[in-house]
């Protein structure tokens, strides 16, 4: 995997994932990487829910590699909810009264194992949706 501009399909990565329905799509949604696919989560409007297991999966040397490449590429992932693009709050330090959006959230992130002083990457494996 290497870095690009064109986004990766979501599924591309080896996230659990159902039997897809592709849906018609058009150029515009195709380079801007809006592919509308539909996915294990289930959301329901005004019913608050905790936490809940999508998925469990043990992955591959490869699985855990192609997620490893994507860290390191600072891939983002993109989300379409009732077509409306998913975004991630972010606070700046600087001034954490003014926070924005940015779009998508990142697969995952990479920091210093305390005890082995090791590079280690991280998936990120709970999200958080909120709709509103």
């Amino acid at each position: 995997m290497c870095s690009a501009q064109i986004p990766y399909d979501y599924y591309s990565l080896p996230y659990c994932h159902p039997h897809i329905h592709e849906e018609a799509e058009n150029l515009g949604e195709r380079l801007s990487g809006d592919r509308i696919e539909n996915s294990l989560y289930k959301l329901d409007m005004k019913r608050p829910q905790a936490c809940a297991i999508v998925c469990r999966k043990v992955l591959t040397k490869f699985q855990a590699k192609t997620f490893v490449e994507a860290i390191d590429n600072e891939y983002r992932v993109h989300w379409i909810v009732d077509n409306l693009p998913s975004s991630t709050v972010v606070v700046n330090e600087l001034a954490p009264d003014e926070p924005y959006f940015t779009r998508g959230f990142p697969v995952g992130f990479k920091a210093q194992d305390f005890e082995s002083g090791k590079e280690m990457h991280y998936l990120y494996n709970h999200i958080r949706i909120i709709v509103s």
